[in-house]
């Protein structure tokens, strides 16, 4: 019975490593929990509480809206409708932490961002204008 605890603890762990090992794609009209769960296994931490950010009827701190990903060089922000991704911006980490005008200037609307755990890469895919 102990032997057959430990291999179903191994087969656990070797699971969950192997899933922050996958590729993680976030995109508009993406499930909005699905996104945050995807983001926490790529070391994301949501940093919204230290930010000046209000909420429509003065709600402070507010959460899950801005996110910094440790292990990779990107800040997101994910405003959600309906539960769904509605908009998903992009900085790096420089970017976002000069000054609230560098940051206004330098953000990026995307339409995805991929997340490649094996090199801490990250890619985005613009928005289309127009």
């Amino acid at each position: 019975m102990k032997q057959f605890l430990l291999s179903i603890f191994l087969m656990t762990v070797v699971s969950s490593l192997h899933a922050a090992d996958t590729v993680a794609r976030i995109a508009v009209g993406m499930d909005h929990k699905e996104s945050i769960a995807l983001l926490k296994k790529h070391s994301a931490e949501d940093i919204t509480p230290g930010l000046a950010i209000v909420g429509p009827n003065g709600e402070h701190p507010l959460h899950g809206l801005v996110w910094a990903l440790r292990d990779y060089d990107a800040i997101i922000e994910l405003a959600e409708q309906n539960g769904k991704i509605t908009t998903l911006t992009y900085w790096t980490k420089k970017d976002f932490g000069t000054s609230k005008d560098h940051r206004a200037r330098t953000e990026q609307n995307v339409k995805s961002l991929t997340l490649d755990p094996k090199g801490h890469a990250v890619s985005v895919e613009k928005q289309k204008e127009g």
